[in-house]
């Protein structure tokens, strides 16, 4: 494993929040439980929709570059669009790939597309069915943007 980062930076591309996550505030269980769930894709069908445990919620979509992943966050549709910046050399053209994704789907943002954050990051990009989810679940999603983010970045590529 390479050396892992003090934080993370977490940006909402919608509303422009950002805050450092750091990896002390995510247990070891939920760690291994989003690794599982990273491996889960991984080997699977590349439509596969694999189940967040306790939540009405799957990851689909799943794509990797380099260090770098996309993943979509779905109920009966896209929920959010998740992506992790783990290194330089993917970081700038995933964020870009999601602003882009944006601009397509007629999906608003606050943040530029030419400017990411420095890597580590993770962006999280409110879909059209994250207006249809209660306040809760989207509280609960942000929480587990950062886990899966901090798991995706502890593990072996």
């Amino acid at each position: 494993m390479s050396t892992v980062a003090r934080w993370i930076e977490h940006v909402t591309l919608t509303t422009g929040h950002s805050r450092r996550s750091y990896l002390d505030e995510v247990s070891d269980e939920a760690l291994a439980l989003c690794r599982r769930l990273i491996e889960q894709l991984r080997s699977g069908d590349p439509a596969a929709r694999v189940p967040i445990l306790r939540t009405p919620y799957v990851l689909t979509g799943y794509a990797r570059t380099g260090r770098c992943l996309t993943v979509t966050i779905a109920a009966d549709e896209p929920v959010v669009l998740m992506a992790v910046g783990g290194h330089s050399k993917c970081g700038a053209r995933v964020w870009r790939e999601i602003h882009q994704y944006a601009d397509e789907w007629e999906l608003p943002y606050v943040t530029d597309r030419d400017r990411p954050p420095p890597e580590p990051w993770c962006a999280a990009l409110l879909d059209s069915a994250a207006a249809r989810q209660p306040a809760e679940g989207l509280m609960a999603l942000g929480d587990f943007e950062r886990c899966l983010a901090w798991a995706w970045l502890t593990s072996e590529h």
